[in-house]
């Protein structure tokens, strides 16, 4: 699903057509957490470059792995499921990198660290703990 409190944000709105309808069909073949990686697939569908995708990792709207795998930084905002429906992600490895923060997005830094911004982003090998509404 996606949510209207993303894709109706101006900085969304602001990317091109190739990179929000990249957006769109990564959003639509990603797992139950979020990950994929069938990006060759969603560029070709899209239209889109490798630009495409570069912008949209630089914009902070996916996260890239050095395996290939991304993931839709902000799956949880608009995606509940059941625990009978539920299945984890095949990407346990690249799961096991990220925190989820109260507001239901993904990050590599734990919400305490989020606030600053300057620093990069750093993988902190530690569980990703996810509950179920």
């Amino acid at each position: 699903m996606l949510t209207r409190q993303i894709t109706d944000d101006d900085n969304f709105l602001s990317l091109s057509s190739a990179q929000q309808a990249l957006f769109l069909h990564l959003t639509m073949i990603s797992d139950d957490d979020g990950f994929t990686n069938k990006t060759s697939l969603c560029m070709f569908k899209a239209h889109a470059t490798q630009e495409d995708m570069n912008e949209l990792i630089n914009k902070r709207y996916i996260i890239r792995f050095p395996s290939g795998v991304v993931c839709i930084k902000h799956w949880f905002m608009a995606n509940a499921i059941r625990k009978d429906r539920y299945t984890p992600t095949l990407h346990q490895d690249e799961r096991s990198q990220l925190y989820l923060h109260k507001n239901n997005v993904y990050s590599f830094t734990p919400e305490d660290e989020e606030d600053e911004e300057d620093e990069e982003e750093k993988p902190q090998n530690k569980p990703l703990k996810i509950t179920f509404k």
